[in-house]
């Protein structure tokens, strides 16, 4: 009896375990404000500040304005929800973006700003990035 109730509260325990995590499970627009949030980081931080050739760092505080306005936001999100595949496994998700920002960038010349595949896990309605490399 006492085996009969342990396997019933341990199956109980982890039913609700796994409801806990379906529950939790990042959406597709939660990455998106995830990555967005991390993509205008990375701009700020790495593209914005590169030395162009034969312009030099002439359009550092341009980039930055774009990167913090407004108009920004929505391109970014398009270039994100463009190249971002998601793998759902009911009780966490796993993401695969591939970014190139020189489309937000024309005037950068090609093969400046290095593209790169980001992969990204979603649980506990928290994402994580665990591996970004460039392409």
């Amino acid at each position: 009896m006492a085996a009969k109730s342990f396997f019933l509260g341990t199956g109980l325990l982890l039913l609700g375990a796994a409801t806990g995590l379906i529950l939790t499970n990042p959406g597709p627009a939660a990455y998106e404000a995830f990555a967005v949030e991390q993509a205008r980081g990375y701009l700020k931080t790495d593209v914005c500040p590169k030395e162009l050739p034969f312009i030099g760092k002439s359009l550092e505080a341009e980039c930055h304005r774009f990167v913090e306005s407004e108009a920004a936001q929505p391109q970014i999100q398009a270039l994100i929800s463009r190249g971002t595949e998601r793998q759902n496994f009911v009780l966490f998700s796993l993401y695969r973006t591939e970014l190139s920002a020189e489309s937000l960038f024309p005037l950068i010349p090609s093969g400046v700003i290095p593209a790169y595949e980001v992969k990204s896990v979603g649980l506990l309605r928290s994402l994580h990035i665990y591996a970004a490399e460039t392409l």
